[in-house]
């Protein structure tokens, strides 16, 4: 689940930028400027009987192109990533993202932002079970 819940956010990414998305860390030197997208983040609780609620967060980093006014490029792709992530298609279903959150480290735009899924886990299938012989004596009551 984890594998689609990237491809998601990388076919998000790619169809609103067109500029690289990596799901592993890039090697030194890669063109800028590029997307990085790591799970940062999972967990699992019941939710009601067999259903369960799986967070995972996101950390999608940006790099930008090596330029004089990198602010002002940080600026314009994070306005678009609230919308672009918003939404993503997992499948033939959609997910919501929340929580988005950015921040910036070491230059790079940090963009957070977390998609709920509701699992439903299979019960083993029940043994059935053995023959069972019950013997008795029955008394007569006069």
């Amino acid at each position: 689940m984890i594998k689609a819940m990237v491809t998601g956010i990388s076919q998000a990414l790619d169809g609103r930028f067109g500029k690289p998305v990596y799901s592993e860390e890039p090697v030194e030197g890669s063109e800028r400027p590029y997307f990085f997208v790591k799970l940062v983040e999972s967990k699992e609780s019941p939710y009601s009987g067999k259903r369960y609620i799986r967070k995972q967060t996101f950390d999608i980093e940006y790099v930008p192109a090596t330029g004089l006014e990198p602010n002002s490029e940080r600026y314009g792709v994070l306005e678009t990533l609230y919308d672009c992530l918003e939404y993503i298609d997992i499948g033939d279903e959609q997910v919501k993202g929340k929580d988005m959150h950015q921040e910036v480290k070491d230059d790079f735009l940090h963009f957070i932002v977390s998609y709920d899924l509701v699992l439903v886990k299979q019960s083993p299938p029940d043994e059935p079970m053995a023959k069972i012989s019950i013997a008795y004596e029955r008394e007569e009551v006069v």
